[in-house]
């Protein structure tokens, strides 16, 4: 990305991605082109990744290097300081995946795509921004 600070498309959790990793959306990747026209990004949650690699045949784990690699993809790692919030969330949720995709979405003001609405709606609120996949 040439931009400082662009804006952000989307946070996509592990449904999304397990979604665009199987073939089975075109949103997903739809969004993601529609990001790197606008120049923005498309948080892809480092936990959330781990989780699709493991559920990953070896030709999905090659959609999920490519799609890791693209530029338009900000893939931000879980640091020290977020560990109450996820820890937290990760109760809530009892999936840490999904809490790291919520953390990313709810930071940085952005929609959330995911399988999981209702499980997300435990921790956003309900008018939050979701795309469900």
């Amino acid at each position: 990305m040439t931009h400082a600070s662009p804006a952000v498309a989307a946070v996509l959790d592990t449904g999304a991605i397990t979604a665009y990793m199987g073939g089975e959306s075109i949103d997903v990747g739809g969004l993601l082109a529609g990001a790197a026209l606008r120049h923005q990004w498309a948080v892809v949650p480092a936990l959330c990744l781990a989780a699709a690699y493991r559920e990953a045949t070896p030709e999905q784990a090659l959609r999920l290097d490519i799609l890791m690699n693209l530029p338009t993809a900000l893939i931000p790692p879980v640091v020290p300081g977020d560990a109450p919030v996820l820890g937290g969330w990760s109760r809530i949720t009892e999936q840490p995946d999904l809490a790291h995709a919520l953390l990313e979405a709810v930071s940085r003001h952005a929609p959330l795509v995911t399988t999981r609405r209702e499980v997300a709606t435990r921790v956003l609120p309900k008018e939050w921004p979701i795309i469900e996949v």
